[in-house]
């Protein structure tokens, strides 16, 4: 059967996009809609960097089965990559790399074997498509890190994988 499922369009929303659009709507302008992709940092932003390179590591670990080794490479790399673009001195650059190698290393013996006890993997990063209200055609769209299923009743979890290089109220809170 091709019949659409709602008579409503597809709705997308970005949680950052309406931020900007209820806080400053100029500062929406230049984000999203100028150019028609909004305005990009051309310097590297060491936060945002550090956690994807982290997150597509936990990736590769679990998606892979690879141990730390196998991924420490990439890991040095990335992060002495970074650090080198934001001209930090050796001592600085070596520190990061060593936290990097850490946390891969405390996710791999620590945090993984932990959730694979009481969950068993499902899927490793595919998107998905949920239906909050079909007939309003509000769905949620998303790619989470891990789908797991509960080893006691089978029922699925959503898992998300965050790093952040600040750690204030705000965020404790959230």
């Amino acid at each position: 059967d091709d019949a659409p499922m709602t008579d409503h369009p597809l709705m997308l929303f970005s949680k950052s996009h309406a931020e900007k659009t209820w806080s400053c709507p100029r500062e929406e302008y230049w984000a999203y809609i100028w150019g028609l992709l909004g305005l990009r940092r051309t310097e590297a932003q060491f936060d945002l960097e550090f956690g994807s390179i982290i997150h597509e590591a936990a990736r590769v670990v679990t998606a892979e089965s690879l141990l730390v080794g196998d991924v420490g490479h990439l890991v040095r790399h990335r992060v002495t990559s970074l650090a080198l673009s934001l001209n930090w001195d050796v001592r600085t650059r070596n520190q990061w790399v060593s936290i990097a190698e850490g946390l891969i290393l405390a996710f791999q013996t620590r945090i993984l074997p932990s959730i694979l006890t009481e969950f068993e993997i499902v899927n490793v990063e595919v998107p998905m498509v949920y239906p909050i209200d079909a007939t309003k055609g509000i769905w949620f769209v998303c790619k989470p890190d891990l789908i797991l299923r509960y080893r006691v009743d089978h029922s699925l979890w959503y898992w998300e994988h965050k790093t952040t290089g600040s750690v204030d109220a705000k965020w404790i809170n959230s």
